[in-house]
């Protein structure tokens, strides 16, 4: 068992109050402690209801922690290009083989069509939102997309703003209540931080002021959710004291 010393422990608690991630050894320690920890994990199942989801090799698996300082910190498969599927917002991009097996998305489109509850063609939308969903991104891309948003909309790579702080705040507040399907929840509970889930086998988490963690690993748990992904971070929120609702790291 991993005890921490009184030094790791006061900078993890520092960090929360001076609004960035702990010191680069120990944040590069946890990343390998964690992969190390979680990588012979074989628990779920990958998705296999869309051809390209159905062929990713279950042992790929990687992560990504980018701080709002422009840090970057990467484990195992942080550069495997995957499709975003549903942490997909703010982005259409037009790939892959999704667009012909998302009959059930078309047959929601419809029944909301039919209650009045669309203001827009139905399939038309279904179809934009299809092709968002089959954008091409890594781990790295996630966790800069997250330490982006965890900044209030200012890329910590490029230093440009891309996203006004309002409407980070409204996203984070969305995340933090309905990122991980009905595990939502669970995962604020034990986690305490704003996150999305995407049936690839992605996870984008946001640390406030701190920064941002991207994970993949495509077996899934009963809700849609990467089983390795939440392990991971977890583990992290707990190590590196993130955790929103927790005045210090877990020893």
């Amino acid at each position: 068992m991993y005890v921490e010393t009184e030094i790791e422990a006061r900078a993890a608690v520092d960090a929360i109050s001076t609004g960035h991630l702990p010191d680069p050894d120990l944040v590069a320690r946890s990343a390998r402690e964690a992969y190390d920890r979680y990588r012979m994990l074989d628990e779920g199942i990958v998705a296999d209801y869309i051809p390209a989801l159905a062929r990713a090799s279950r042992h790929l698996f990687g992560f990504c922690i980018v701080g709002v300082n422009g840090a970057v910190y990467e484990v195992g498969d942080a550069h495997h290009a995957f499709s975003i599927q549903s942490i997909s917002k703010p982005f259409v991009f037009a790939v892959d083989s999704e667009a012909a097996t998302n009959l059930r998305n078309r047959g929601i489109a419809r029944l909301l069509e039919g209650y009045g509850r669309m203001y827009f063609d139905g399939l038309e939308a279904t179809d934009v939102y299809t092709k968002q969903c089959s954008l091409r991104v890594s781990a790295k891309d996630l966790a800069v997309m997250a330490a982006t948003l965890a900044d209030g909309g200012v890329n910590p790579l490029t230093g440009k703003r891309v996203i006004s702080a309002g409407n980070c705040k409204r996203a984070l507040a969305i995340l933090a209540t309905a990122g991980l399907y009905e595990r939502s929840g669970d995962w604020l509970y034990e986690i305490g931080l704003p996150g999305k889930s995407g049936v690839s086998g992605g996870i984008v988490t946001m640390a406030p002021g701190k920064g941002g963690l991207g994970t993949f690993a495509p077996p899934l748990d009963g809700a849609g959710n990467s089983v390795k992904g939440q392990r991971v971070t977890k583990y992290l929120s707990e190590r590196l004291g993130l955790n929103l609702f927790a005045s210090k790291p877990e020893a």
